[in-house]
Order: structure tokens, then C-alpha cells, then sequence
């Protein structure tokens, strides 16, 4: 299991990347929230809104949205070609999520995220789960991202 944070952190940044007051805990683990409201009685995420009523490839846009708040990455960024570490983790625990989640096929999340092909997202569902298994913070980010965009209807069917 690996130590490093899964976006590198600023040591002496005492926020969240996207400046949302998380604190020095949560800075470089996306996926925690200090926010009591975030987490139910029995501990796990409440979705962060009520996406049954949205079209499903909007929910895409929205993980974008979320994992880009979390990252401090733009989503024009999350969906572009760029490939730095912290690009591709993003895009991971987006294909990941949206194929647990919301149970898309691998060409809808490859239209989804910057029109990639169904075989780049089949190498990156192998890498996340490579990446869940062995490093915390990615893990525990691919957790929240799931949750917070799993429905009753999606949960009873893809899990």
C-alpha cells in the first residue's frame, strides 16, 4: 500500500484544493469530508444531490464536476488528452464510478470523458481496480464518488 497522497498536496495549504474549507486533514485525500451532514447514521456517504430525475449521461458531467471539485482540476482538463498522473487518476475513478454506479457501457463513458475509445476505458476499469486495491486515497475517493451518485433504483441493480 502506498503512502503518497493521491493529488500532491501543498505542505503548508491549510484548504482543500478547491478552496472548499475541507482543512489540513482532508488536503491531498479527496474522498473525506469534514462536513457531519456528508455521512449518514451508519456512517456511509449521502449522495451529494438527487440525480434519478437526470438523464444518465448528465451524471457523467456531473462526477466530472465532483471530482474536480475534490481535485482541484477543471473538467476540461479531467476530459482532456493531458496525461499527468493526476489527470488519469481522475478519469480512472470517473470510469470506475460510472460503471459501478450507473452501470454504462464502456463506449458511453468513452464518449463521456473527451471521446475515448471503449478499449482505453477497459484499461483504465483494470487500472482503478489496481489502484483500489493498493493505494487508501484513491480507494477512499472512488468510495465517495460512488456513493454520492448511486440511487436506490441504481444500487438494487448493479450491486
Amino acid at each position: 500500500m502506498s503512502d503518497e497522497p493521491f493529488w500532491p498536496a501543498d505542505p503548508d495549504d491549510d484548504l482543500c484544493r478547491c478552496g472548499c474549507n475541507d482543512g489540513p486533514d482532508n488536503v491531498g485525500t479527496p474522498g473525506r469530508s469534514s462536513n457531519p451532514s456528508d455521512i449518514d447514521d451508519n456512517g456511509d456517504y449521502r449522495p451529494v444531490v438527487d440525480l434519478s430525475d437526470r438523464p444518465i449521461f448528465n451524471k457523467v458531467d456531473e462526477m466530472v464536476a465532483w471530482v474536480g471539485h475534490r481535485t482541484g482540476l477543471a473538467p476540461r482538463e479531467i476530459k482532456s488528452s493531458l496525461r499527468e498522473i493526476e489527470h488519469t487518476r481522475a478519469r480512472w475513478a470517473i470510469m470506475w464510478a460510472a460503471r459501478k454506479s450507473i452501470g454504462l457501457s464502456t463506449p458511453q463513458i468513452g464518449r463521456r470523458l473527451g471521446g475515448r475509445d471503449h478499449t482505453t476505458v477497459i484499461h483504465g476499469l483494470r487500472r482503478a481496480e489496481a489502484l483500489r486495491a493498493s493505494h487508501l486515497p484513491f480507494r477512499e475517493l472512488t468510495n465517495a464518488l460512488c456513493a454520492a451518485f448511486t440511487t436506490p433504483a441504481t444500487k438494487e441493480q448493479f450491486q
